[in-house]
C-alpha cells in the first residue's frame, strides 16, 4: 500500500508499506501511524538536466573522453561537444563471461580545483526532491575511481556534487565555478557482448558561476531536444 501526502508549497511525499496478504493479517502493520514529514519548496532554477545512456560508447582502454555538460555529448572526434567538463577512462575491462567481469573507470578533470565529492545520505526519504539544496562548497576530489565487478558496486553513494569550470585566484581559491550534481552512481555497462563497454549518468548542472543552488526547476529544463528518456522530471 503507498500513501502520498501534498500540499501547496511543498514537495509530494510518498511511502509504501507492506500490509502482507488479509489471511494472514498482522494487528501492529495494520494499525501504524505513518509520519509523511513534506519538505518546502524552495528557489527552483533553471538547470542542464539530462539522463545520459544513448551514445556513451567508451572506445578502448586507457582513451581519456571529455565529455560537455551543456551539449550533452562527448567532445570531437566522439561527439559534438566543444568543451570539456569532465574526464572518463575506462583503465581496465576483463570479460570472462556474461556473468563475470572485472572493470575500473576513472572520473576527472580538465582544470585545477575542479572536482567531485560524494553527496550527504538521502535525507528526505520519499520526497520529491531528495538531495541536497546547495552543493558542498569544498572537499572535491579531482579525480575518482571506481571498480565494477560482475553487477555489484565497490562503493554504492546517494549521489556526487561536481564543480567545473573552476577558476583560481593568486592564493589558490576558487574565483569562478559551476556546480552541479550527479543522481546515484555513475553506471557502468561492461559489454560482455559487445565489443565495447558503456557509461551512463543522471547529472544537472546550475549555469550561474558560483551559485550552489542545486534544485531544479523541471518545468525549466536549459535542454530543449531532449528525447524521450533523457528527460528529468525530478528536481
Amino acid at each position: 500500500m503507498a500513501f502520498v501526502a501534498q500540499k501547496t508549497g511543498y514537495y509530494q511525499v510518498r511511502k509504501e508499506i507492506q500490509l502482507g496478504f488479509r489471511e494472514n493479517y498482522d494487528p501492529a502493520r495494520w494499525n501504524q501511524t505513518i509520519l509523511l514529514p513534506l519538505r518546502q519548496i524552495g528557489k527552483p532554477i533553471p538547470m542542464y538536466a539530462r539522463r545520459k545512456e544513448e551514445g556513451m560508447v567508451l572506445q578502448k582502454e586507457n582513451e581519456p573522453m571529455g565529455f560537455d555538460l551543456k551539449a550533452g555529448d562527448w567532445v570531437a572526434p566522439y561527439g559534438t561537444g566543444s568543451q570539456t567538463d569532465i574526464i572518463f577512462t575506462l583503465l581496465h575491462r576483463q570479460i570472462i563471461s556474461q556473468r563475470e567481469f572485472d572493470c575500473t573507470l576513472k572520473v576527472s578533470f580538465p582544470n585545477k580545483g575542479d572536482g567531485i565529492v560524494a553527496t550527504p545520505s538521502q535525507e528526505f526519504a520519499g520526497s520529491a526532491f531528495r538531495t541536497s539544496r546547495t552543493a558542498a562548497e569544498n572537499g572535491y576530489e579531482p579525480e575518482l575511481t571506481l571498480r565494477y565487478q560482475k553487477t555489484t558496486l565497490a562503493t554504492n553513494v546517494f549521489g556526487y556534487f561536481i564543480r567545473v569550470e573552476t577558476l583560481l585566484d593568486e592564493n589558490g581559491n576558487v574565483k569562478s565555478a559551476l556546480y552541479g550534481k550527479i543522481d546515484g552512481n555513475i553506471k557502468l555497462y561492461a559489454g560482455t557482448i559487445k565489443p565495447h563497454s558503456g557509461m551512463g549518468f543522471d547529472y544537472y548542472l546550475n549555469p550561474t558561476p558560483n551559485d550552489r543552488n542545486l534544485e531544479f526547476d523541471p518545468k525549466h529544463n536549459l535542454f530543449t531536444d531532449l528525447k524521450l528518456l533523457e528527460g528529468i522530471n525530478e528536481p
